[in-house]
């Protein structure tokens, strides 16, 4: 027997072994859910993989929090042919941050977590819809789960004020598949209408409640009972949200429907807590090996209860620390990746604070991740090429963040103390502030340590008020830094607004077709001829948009034609120039081609007013511009490859590559976190190798579900890939890559590689800022011809010319070649040179007294 009960005082306490069987296990619940609507479901669906729970950039979440995530573009009308009718998936999401946020509630309930799997099927276009999205919901909870259909409840869309009418069609289907009226309970926006943003799809949503009571009181529904749960959510996508906050009927309808897995697991096998189930209690053995306390539950008492907190908490933590760290998310200072390391860090001080867990056994985090992998490995094989990189990144968090702890704590008891000493009992939000951004001995304070602490001293107030304006204003301050980074970055300077109005005005004309850029983004040395469908002149610094035929060259236009052959910004890969060529000789300057949904935009000026009389046109790609970015483009993947090789890991992760005509940057992190500065060195030199031994590059094309496990075929953990993809080949087999980007036909035309900036960020992160081609050869001769010259002058005349010249000649050659920032020198010449430099630089305070000097000796 696995789970022994006994029942005392209207409680029962649970005592967990090893061996935890269930008459439904995860694994089986699972399966059965993808077999239903995979081979039994009256509509047969395509099975689709989880995608990362680590969301593509700009997607607006912090993480992947539900199953529709990676249908978003079906759902916004950017189709993808293998999705046409109706899929079925089981989805890693993590609620962490954002709209949707149960990291407030992990651990002190038992059905909330961070990370849990969501069970889903969809419609697309029409396939199906209510009826049957009900009928077959309801035939598999009953009738091959085996639900009591008297412990369900069903909801339904009440209408709101006369805006939105209520969804009576829904409640007629219940109704009609022999529900009891009394189940069957109307709610509002809030509960029964979903949105995807402010503007989009949207529709009413049927959910469907499971009393683990069983006395069937309708008024516990959607009112945060534990033991009355919403178990399913069906979604029918019928509306769209436009910018004036109105609603239309959608042309297509969708539905989407979404069911936690842990929930279920726990309901079928009569559980009120997802934590007693065979996903959590393997967790919680291994917890209770390395503590001194057993996690007992009176399910129904305050006993124990930050040891059963503790528990939960570090059980649902591990979870989320497998599945985001095997996806590629690493712990960083900001971000996503700052929000893993807070909870790594969180996790650590609870399971000292509250388990009193040995010092030796300190990293019992890292302990656990081998029994998630085991627990969730069937469903998410990659778990296990991930699991050592996996262990050794949480293992370091850990160990790191104690030491830290080890300083800090007693840090946080003595300023305590000393107020408490001179009876001041209030903390103003500036001491909180100084504690936590490490203003007093350099040592941070985690607010979740501060605020555990002071309430052990119930007379203390703090002035949180004051605390969070102060950390308003130092996020205003980050914003503004990243909007200034953003603006030397880009010149391209197209406004959110510009975007959105652009795509209505594309809405307007119902006609237009979906631009044709393939195959002629990838033979851009040929023109070609197209079609203009619209040309929108930007009025009034993008403030106002109209649809022209008359052109004004002082303006800036955004132009949509039915093919074209220039490259649109995707990838981290910037976007072609050139020209658009009007019949009558007008000329369009293009500075910048991005897409939007299924259209290709073309933005640029024209070179003198005129009419457009004609349609036709020709367009001619910069080849220029088009060369550089695909000889950058080609060196990060041979940067990705080569600095696998050097660091010996296969599980580097690339974070991001951003691809512009005069230079290229490359972000990655690595487990190694030993490898100096001649890991750089290196990786110049056989780069540079690679490249004069002319290797010849190809395309290969090829569905994603036939390569997925392919491990010879690398691809970026976080992101979402189409059904048809091209694989970019360097030699026959050297190094094989998704990409969309443009390339080079052979390394020989890379021509030269040369790296000049590499930033550190953090331990194991770092960024490359690396030239190819002319931009290499010119720095390698600017070095060469103007900075060694003028550098080997001033070390064999530092003695013949003045302090003060010798002083400003060097702190110039610091400045524009040896500055860390510098684009214009060689990294891997950096700091030899700099070394030489300081020893010939007279310092400051030598410089002042010898120019005091000269000033009393002119005096004089």
């Amino acid at each position: 027997l696995l789970i022994n009960s006994s029942y005392r005082f209207g409680y029962c306490i649970r005592y967990y072994s090893i061996n935890h069987q269930l008459k439904w296990p995860s694994s089986h619940v699972r399966q059965t859910f993808i077999d239903y609507f995979t081979k039994h479901s009256q509509i047969s669906h395509i099975i689709i993989p989880s995608s990362s729970v680590i969301p593509p950039k700009d997607s607006g979440t912090y993480f992947v929090n539900s199953g529709m995530n990676q249908f978003k573009n079906i759902f916004l009308s950017q189709q993808d042919k293998i999705l046409q009718k109706c899929v079925v998936n089981y989805q890693k999401c993590i609620r962490v941050g954002g709209k949707h946020n149960d990291l407030s509630d992990v651990g002190h309930d038992t059905y909330h977590h961070t990370f849990f799997e969501m069970l889903g099927n969809w419609s697309f276009n029409n396939t199906y819809f209510k009826r049957e999205a009900c009928t077959m919901a309801y035939d598999l909870l009953t009738r091959i789960y085996g639900i009591d259909k008297n412990r369900l409840f069903f909801t339904y869309f009440n209408g709101e004020n006369n805006f939105i009418q209520p969804d009576y069609e829904t409640k007629q289907i219940w109704i009609d598949l022999g529900i009891n009226i009394e189940r069957i309970l109307p709610f509002g926006m809030k509960e029964n209408f979903w949105e995807m943003g402010e503007i989009g799809p949207c529709g009413p949503c049927t959910e469907i409640h499971y009393d683990h009571t069983g006395q069937g009181d309708p008024l516990q529904v959607n009112r945060d009972n534990p033991r009355v749960v919403e178990l399913w959510n069906l979604v029918f996508m019928q509306y769209e949200r436009r910018q004036d906050k109105s609603l239309i009927p959608l042309t297509n309808f969708h539905v989407d429907t979404g069911m936690g897995l842990e929930r279920l697991v726990a309901v079928l096998n009569s559980l009120e807590s997802n934590y007693d189930t065979d996903l959590f209690t393997p967790l919680f053995d291994t917890i209770h090996s390395y503590c001194h306390s057993s996690y007992s539950i009176p399910v129904y008492s305050q006993a124990n209860k930050t040891q059963q907190y503790a528990y939960r908490l570090l059980a649902d933590h591990a979870r989320m620390f497998t599945i985001a760290i095997g996806d590629g998310l690493i712990p960083e200072k900001k971000g996503i990746g700052g929000l893993l390391k807070k909870m790594i860090e969180r996790a650590t001080r609870i399971a000292y604070e509250y388990l009193h867990i040995d010092e030796e056994n300190i990293a019992v985090l890292s302990k656990l991740i081998p029994i998630v992998t085991n627990i969730l490995s069937q469903a998410y094989p990659d778990l296990n090429e991930k699991l050592n990189r996996t262990i050794e990144i949480v293992k370091y968090c850990e160990l790191n963040y104690m030491k830290k702890y080890q300083l800090a704590k007693p840090l946080l008891e003595k300023f305590i103390q000393d107020k408490i000493q001179k009876s001041d009992y209030f903390i103003s939000g500036n001491d909180i502030y100084r504690l936590y951004a490490g203003k007093i001995n350099n040592i941070n304070v985690p607010l979740e340590m501060i605020e555990d602490y002071i309430r052990l001293f119930p007379l203390i107030k703090i002035d949180w008020l004051n605390f969070d304006e102060l950390m308003r204003e130092e996020t205003r301050k980050s914003k503004l830094f990243s909007i200034y980074n953003k603006t030397i970055k880009t010149n391209e300077n197209i406004s959110q607004h510009s975007i959105d109005k652009i795509f209505d005005l594309i809405k307007q004309n119902s006609l237009l077709k979906k631009t044709i850029d393939e195959p002629y983004k990838y033979q851009a040395d040929k023109s070609i001829n197209a079609e203009v469908e619209l040309i929108i002149q930007n009025n009034n610094n993008n403030n106002q948009l109209d649809i022209v035929q008359s052109i004004n060259k002082n303006f800036k236009y955004y132009i949509l034609l039915n093919q074209t052959n220039f490259y649109s910004t995707s990838g981290g890969q910037s976007s072609d120039h050139g020209i658009i060529e009007f019949s009558n000789n007008l000329i369009f300057q293009i500075e910048n081609v991005f897409r939007l949904h299924e259209y290709i935009i073309h933005y640029g000026y024209f070179l003198e007013n005129g009419n457009i009389n004609d349609k036709n046109v020709r367009c001619h790609v910069d080849m220029k511009r088009r060369l550089n970015l695909s000889r950058n483009h080609t060196t990060t993947h041979l940067v990705n490859k080569v600095l696998r090789e050097l660091l010996n890991d296969q599980n580097l992760i690339q974070k991001a590559s951003l691809i512009h005509e005069d230079y290229f940057i490359f972000e990655y992190s690595s487990t190694n976190t030993n490898a100096t500065n001649n890991i750089f060195e290196e990786l110049e030199k056989r780069i540079n190798e690679i490249i004069h031994l002319n290797l010849p590059i190809s395309i290969s094309s090829y569905n994603y579900n036939t390569i997925r496990s392919d491990t010879n075929i690398y691809r970026l953990s976080n992101e979402l890939y189409p059904s048809d993809v091209r694989c970019v080949n360097i030699g026959s087999t050297y190094s094989r890559e998704l990409c969309c980007g443009t390339h080079v036909s052979s390394t020989n035309e890379i021509e030269d590689f040369l790296i000049v900036r590499v930033d550190s960020k953090g331990q194991s992160n770092k960024r490359l800022y690396c030239l190819t081609s002319s931009y290499a050869k010119n720095i390698r001769n600017l070095f060469k011809n103007e900075f060694e010259k003028k550098f080997h002058y001033l070390e064999q005349n530092q003695y013949q010319i003045t302090l003060n010249e010798l002083y400003n000649e060097c702190r110039i050659l610091r400045e524009i070649y040896l500055d860390e920032k510098s684009l214009l020198f060689p990294f891997n010449q950096r700091f030899n040179y700099l070394n030489r430099l300081y020893k010939i630089m007279p310092e400051k305070k030598f410089l002042r007294k010898y120019l005091l000097n000269q000033i009393n000796n002119d005096l004089k």
